[in-house]
């Protein structure tokens, strides 16, 4: 992820220097997941849920934010393949201070895959979202569910990405 600068000399010709934004490498089989289809609580997640709210930015995307301690959100989704992903979390810290602390998510937050518990690691921090590896989980072929609970803090959540591994 960056930028790759491309330069091309040649005797006799005018050199060409190109610069391309590298993005994050798709793996096949990747996975993605909206927060906000989720339900917090037993309810849609939204405005009228005073457990979770959502919020549209002002470049159109959706994402989850001011979840109640203790609220649980519970997101249902297929996988194609059976087998072992990393799973990625595209956040952002709550605060709007560069210098914040970073959100522990093995502290702040419990997460289940197929209600069994899944080991959280990692720190999610500043307030641009970019994807977080927070932990690994099996997942079956076929309807999946997710459940994440903020113990004492949770970040703005955006999506899922479940990567399978090699």
């Amino acid at each position: 992820v960056g930028t790759a600068n491309i330069s091309v000399t040649k005797a006799g010709m005018i050199s060409t220097r190109v610069a391309m934004k590298v993005n994050e490498r798709v793996v096949d089989g990747t996975i993605v997941v909206e927060a906000e289809t989720g339900t917090c609580n037993g309810a849609a997640v939204g405005d009228d849920n005073d457990k979770c709210h959502i919020k549209t930015s002002s470049g159109g995307n959706t994402y989850l934010l001011d979840w109640e301690q203790g609220a649980t959100v519970v997101i249902k989704f297929n996988a194609a393949k059976a087998g072992t992903y990393t799973m990625g979390w595209q956040a952002r810290n709550t605060s709007y201070s560069s210098s914040a602390t970073p959100i522990d998510v093995a502290t702040n937050m419990s997460c289940k895959m197929n209600n069994n518990a899944v080991t959280l690691s990692g720190e999610i921090s500043g307030y641009t979202f970019k994807v977080f590896e927070v932990g690994e989980v099996t997942l079956k072929d076929g309807e999946n569910t997710i459940e994440i609970t903020n113990v004492s803090g949770a970040p703005h959540l955006d999506l899922l990405k479940f990567i399978p591994k090699a």
